[in-house]
């Protein structure tokens, strides 16, 4: 119930979800069943020459736009997708994990703006008399719809964090990540999505690195269990990190959480980042 609260709250802000297994190569019958791509067949050839080269190293990042499949109301709708490469303890890639937005409105704004600008340059061409006022009009539509083109997506960008955000809350999920680039676990930075609030703090209440964050939220008990089973995984000995711990709220009351997270690691096999959910589990325990 909690995934499916936070697949539906995705689904709705246009944002989908994928990870595909890659150590033995990228399947293309499993490529193209992920929910996550939904891409166009026209573009499948080209979508999966960009994620090979991204996984064979060819390229530096992956960020590929595409067509997505056709809904049935006969409007093109555009995708971009953006991921990162998972690897084991041992620098080896085995998955690709990333993220989708729907991206169809900003196509069809710059779509308008080339048009636009096409009738400019025509009307330069021509700008003898009454022609000049109607390049100067153009050029000044073009702009206004620049503008209007920042300001959308910068709504859209607002709204996909705010859903997010609305989702974890439902669902009682904390979506966190661990900037391990320093290499020290205890002083690394964390960023938390629905953390503050689930707990009773304000937002910004929390300290931003990881060690106070634990000595301020996580039970005395459970704390060096969590930071070994942390770094069990961080250095190869465990396959995944999962571990339980009691959590302190504001107020002072415990509750229990399951917390999960993947590592993604440079090419010697060194974490860079973790990442992961934090799932309130008191009901079950």
């Amino acid at each position: 119930m909690l995934t499916e609260h936070l697949e539906r709250a995705l689904r709705g802000a246009g944002i989908g979800i994928f990870e595909i297994a890659i150590r033995k190569g990228i399947d293309r019958p499993e490529l193209d069943s992920l929910d996550g791509l939904e891409i166009a067949s026209d573009d499948r050839d080209r979508v999966m020459r960009e994620l090979e080269a991204f996984a064979g190293k060819e390229t530096p990042e992956l960020v590929v736009e595409y067509r997505a499949s056709d809904d049935g109301d006969g409007r093109v709708r555009w995708r971009q997708a953006r991921g990162s490469l998972v690897r084991d303890e041992h620098g080896i890639a085995t998955h690709l994990v990333g993220a989708t937005q729907d991206i169809t409105q900003l196509k069809e704004s710059q779509q308008e703006t080339r048009r636009l600008q096409r009738r400019i340059e025509q009307a330069e061409l021509e700008r003898a008399g009454p022609a000049a006022p109607r390049a100067e009009e153009d050029e000044a539509r073009v702009l206004e719809r620049q503008r209007q083109l920042v300001t959308s997506a910068e709504e859209e960008a607002r709204r996909a964090v705010e859903l997010l955000k609305l989702a974890t809350g439902l669902s009682g999920v904390t979506v966190w990540s661990i900037d391990l680039a320093a290499g020290d676990l205890a002083s690394a930075n964390a960023t938390f999505i629905n953390m503050a609030e689930s707990l009773g703090y304000e937002p910004g209440e929390l300290p931003a690195d990881l060690g106070s964050i634990m000595e301020l939220t996580i039970f005395a008990d459970d704390r060096p269990s969590l930071m070994a089973a942390l770094q069990a995984y961080l250095d190869g000995r465990s396959e995944r990190f999962e571990a339980e711990a009691r959590v302190i709220r504001k107020d002072g009351s415990l509750e229990w959480h399951l917390a999960r997270g993947v590592a993604v690691r440079d090419d010697d096999g060194r974490p860079t980042r973790l990442t992961g959910t934090s799932v309130f589990v008191t009901r079950i325990k």
